[in-house]
């Protein structure tokens, strides 16, 4: 995406042709350079941020599809901690099992 440049600030009333009017053009100018070093700088510092949280997300991202290969059968019996046990509820009806899910 294509931006336009910063276009400088505007005065209300034209600067006349003087030394006090050039002198405060170049005080007008150092502000401006000043202030947008300084936007220059908090945008270097979110860039720094932004890439920072993408590389934790890319970390995480590859945590997580590691979990996800060890686990190709999540209803093996076993070691798997996504295993469901089925019991048999001893109480009032023993005709309907229950079914527990661990997590």
């Amino acid at each position: 995406m294509k931006r336009r440049p910063l276009p400088p600030k505007l005065r209300s009333i034209p600067a006349r042709k003087s030394l006090a009017a050039l002198y405060m053009q170049m005080y007008q100018l150092a502000n401006e350079k000043e202030r947008l070093q300084q936007e220059l700088s908090m945008l270097g510092d979110r860039q720094r941020q932004i890439n920072a949280r993408l590389r934790e997300i890319e970390r995480d991202l590859a945590i997580i599809e590691a979990q996800a290969g060890d686990m190709n059968n999540p209803f093996q019996i076993g070691d798997s901690p996504l295993a469901l046990p089925t019991k048999t509820v001893p109480s009032f009806s023993s005709r309907f099992q229950t079914m527990t899910i661990d997590y």
